[in-house]
């Protein structure tokens, strides 16, 4: 059966029932969760998306990137996550926060800019000792953060980081 039929049948059911319905969604964003949060495809952990961050928009106080910002993934080492953040608004800042995993279960320790070399001379680490941080990005800028992660200290939770008691 060819993809299009597939998408297209009112009657298809994967061999593995459990897929049918990710085998008929025509938007695959594997590649997309994987570059962006640093997540192997949630069908590998039960269905649960288990990321090394997650980002809020927080002028929209919503889940995801803001507009026109976009974030890769560079490296996931089990201390460290190196993320580059580009903000393609020619005109206006943009403030997006990040989550440390998918559901606030990691925790980072300090965050430093690296440089286009890829190391850090000449930036300041800053403590953060959180489970997140906000960067606010100037127009047309893209940033590579080096950020010190502890992996699994926190209590996963849902709940968005402005709605998390304090």
């Amino acid at each position: 059966i060819t993809n299009i039929a597939r998408l297209k049948s009112d009657d298809y059911v994967h061999e593995w029932r459990s897929q049918t319905m990710l085998t008929q969604n025509p938007v695959f964003a594997n590649g997309l969760a994987q570059m962006t949060m640093g997540a192997p495809f949630s069908c590998f952990n039960g269905g649960l998306l288990m990321a090394r961050v997650r980002y809020f928009d927080v002028d929209n106080r919503r889940p995801g990137l803001p507009e026109n910002v976009a974030a890769l993934v560079k490296k996931l080492e089990k201390d460290r996550t190196v993320l580059q953040l580009v903000n393609l608004n020619a005109f206006e800042n943009r403030l997006v926060l990040i989550q440390a995993g998918a559901y606030g279960e990691h925790g980072f320790t300090n965050v430093s800019q690296l440089n286009r070399e890829g190391n850090s001379s000449g930036s300041e680490k800053c403590v953060v000792n959180a489970n997140c941080f906000a960067v606010d990005l100037p127009p047309s800028t893209s940033i590579t953060l080096d950020i010190g992660t502890r992996l699994y200290v926190n209590t996963p939770t849902y709940a968005y980081p402005w709605n998390k008691s304090k």
